[in-house]
């Protein structure tokens, strides 16, 4: 006969402590250590230069460091003003890659020279020249960006020193046109854009950059992910809008300041959305799916009707387990227990495939494992040791023989679960009582879902 009505309930018992140091943080891009330098300038002489002229400067200089050899000085230009000479100043990384730098030179360090020998010290550094590396470290194709300013030199020619890089060369003497900056018009343009990535798992995924909004102080970008493949699926780990980068003319990078929720985690193209058994959405707009073919196909919609559907059941899917946070916690030794639940008509939609082979079926020889009416809890771990078992707790409608069936999985996302524990028979059976229940150590801050079944048991 098949056993699977059931009021279960779940005690949960701390048994140990689980003490120690947290793991440590690795960071996101290899870091280096360079040992800092500083240099004193003597006094300036009195120089002829116009409050305002500007000139074309492109110098470019490499490290003889290895750590720093991936990083060009460049100097892009230079103005003066009332309080001397500023040299428009980038550090920029000249490799396809991340990386971060700690402990590295700054603008401080760099040194004027004029013809004559004399050396000048900066008087200003821009604070994005604290450091040679940018806040966020170097990303592909970023500059660090900013301003020397050092006081007015004498006649050229002149060299910009920097500590491990080859001396730059310049004159000035190719002086631009005074030409005021254009300021956005406030407003929104179109873009009207797309890009792709070159990763395998994103290429079906099309990144479309829409339009683009100018406020008096911000830049908002209207962007779209939209699958452009003909099957549906998820994406566990992808990027998410907090990823977007905007870089300048000059290579400075900027990090969004507000991401809308919608753009939280790149849109997922589950298999559900595919419900008309044709190719998967190419957008998605209040729910209804267009289906292209190709280009040259428009859809429209009319006529249509919403239905309310009754909402999922709680605890009948992974991903509405209950939380039974509330059950950990607690001093050692004492033991908690849970409201009762019925998994009378309880599914199995949606179950794992694996993690269960501990259980009984048919006959408890468990030659073929099966669900049959899963209940599904959830919990976030916090270090310790829970034993749990699963209890009649005054149920007036127990399962029979209190035979039930434990499984748990570690995951916060129900679509990668990792079976971390199954049990038939906990250490509370007997003869004639044969409920399930174990000893997890948990790992702070892991999701765990506890699936919990009953015997079905098929022999004579």
């Amino acid at each position: 006969m098949k056993r699977r009505h059931v009021w279960i309930a779940l005690l949960v018992l701390w048994s140990l402590i689980g003490c120690g140091p947290g793991a440590p943080q690795l960071p996101n891009s290899p870091v280096s250590t360079v040992a800092t330098a500083r240099r004193n300038a003597t006094a300036a002489p009195l120089a002829a230069f116009t409050s305002g002229q500007r000139f074309a400067i492109t110098g470019r200089a490499l490290s003889t460091d290895d750590t720093l050899s991936r990083i060009a000085l460049e100097l892009r230009g230079a103005r003066v003003a009332p309080e001397g000479l500023v040299l428009r100043v980038a550090f920029a990384n000249t490799l396809d890659e991340s990386f971060q730098l700690v402990g590295t030179l700054g603008g401080s360090d760099a040194v004027l020279v004029d013809g004559t020998g004399r050396e000048y010290a900066p008087v200003t550094v821009a604070p994005a020249l604290s450091s040679i590396s940018p806040e966020n470290g170097f990303t592909p194709g970023a500059a660090n960006v900013g301003d020397l300013t050092f006081p007015l030199p004498g006649a050229g020619p002149y060299e910009l020193r920097f500590p491990t890089y080859t001396p730059i060369v310049f004159q000035l003497d190719t002086p631009l046109a005074d030409v005021p900056e254009q300021a956005l018009t406030p407003g929104i343009y179109s873009l009207d854009a797309t890009v792709r990535s070159q990763r395998d798992g994103l290429r079906p995924i099309e990144l479309q950059l829409r339009t683009l909004e100018v406020r008096d102080d911000v830049l908002i970008f209207e962007i779209a992910f939209t699958n452009t493949g003909r099957q549906g699926y998820d994406l566990v780990v992808g990027p998410s809008g907090s990823d977007a980068r905007l870089f300048d003319a000059e290579g400075q990078v900027f990090v969004p300041s507000q991401v809308s929720d919608t753009l939280a985690a790149i849109w997922e193209f589950s298999l559900a959305s595919d419900g008309m058994g044709g190719p998967t959405t190419s957008d998605q707009l209040a729910g209804v799916d267009f289906y292209p073919i190709d280009a040259t196909y428009k859809y429209y919609v009319d006529d249509v009707q919403f239905i309310a559907l009754d909402a999922a059941a709680e605890n009948d899917f992974c991903i509405t387990s209950t939380d039974v946070n509330s059950l950990f916690g607690q001093p050692i030794g004492q033991v908690v227990n849970s409201a009762l639940f019925d998994n009378t008509d309880a599914t199995t939609v949606g179950d794992p495939e694996n993690g269960y082979e501990c259980f009984g079926e048919p006959t408890g020889n468990n030659a073929a494992p099966s669900l049959e009416n899963s209940l599904w809890f959830t919990f976030t771990g916090d270090g310790n040791r829970y034993f749990i078992e699963t209890g009649s707790c005054g149920s007036t409608n127990y399962i029979n023989d209190g035979d039930t069936q434990l499984a748990i999985y570690e995951g916060a996302s129900c679509s990668a679960l990792t079976p971390v524990l199954c049990n038939e028979d906990g250490p509370s059976a007997t003869a004639t009582t044969y409920p399930a229940g174990d000893t997890l150590q948990t790992v702070a801050g892991k999701t765990y879902h506890i699936l919990v079944d009953g015997f079905n048991f098929q022999g004579s």
